[in-house]
């Protein structure tokens, strides 16, 4: 390859004004081509990770218990929870309000969470349950984006 540029270079050299710039234009965008293949990263594609998958469905099924009336009181299971234990559940319900407008919108769930307090709220016993699946499934997003990306099928 290297004896096959030595020959090439007598002959650009040898060209008019404006092929040598075509030809050095070329050059210089294959070779910022070949450098953005190298060193910027692929686009992972994190909604389709099993493990988030997982952890948004579980998440999901999780906080269904909980609706929002439009007076703004919150339910958990059917059933009105105390005015005082409101705060703890408000978060809660913000994230299942947008997971009900916003069916397998994984990458906004993510945000809508990160707006919400990201890995971790202030919880109680009662929503000791809501936190926990939120919580996994905001681990498991992060996770999954910050994993080396796959050249092939894995052998696991």
């Amino acid at each position: 390859m290297l004896e096959s540029i030595q020959k090439l270079a007598p002959w650009v050299s040898g060209l008019p004004t404006v092929p040598k710039l075509a030809v050095t234009a070329i050059w210089l965008l294959l070779s910022f081509l070949f450098l953005y293949l190298v060193w910027v990263p692929s686009r992972k594609d994190v909604e389709k990770s099993a493990e988030v998958q997982q952890a948004y469905d579980r998440m999901v099924r999780v906080l269904r218990r909980i609706t929002r009336l439009p007076n703004g009181q919150t339910l958990v299971d059917g059933r009105p929870i105390d005015a005082r234990e409101e705060g703890y559940y408000a978060k809660y319900a913000a994230i299942a309000d947008y997971v009900a407008q916003h069916p397998r919108d994984i990458k906004g769930t993510y945000e809508e969470v990160w707006d919400q307090g990201g890995s971790g709220r202030v919880y109680t016993d009662d929503t000791e349950a809501f936190e926990a699946v939120v919580k996994e499934f905001f681990k498991q997003y992060q996770r999954a984006t910050e994993a080396p990306q796959s050249l092939g099928p894995s052998n696991e």
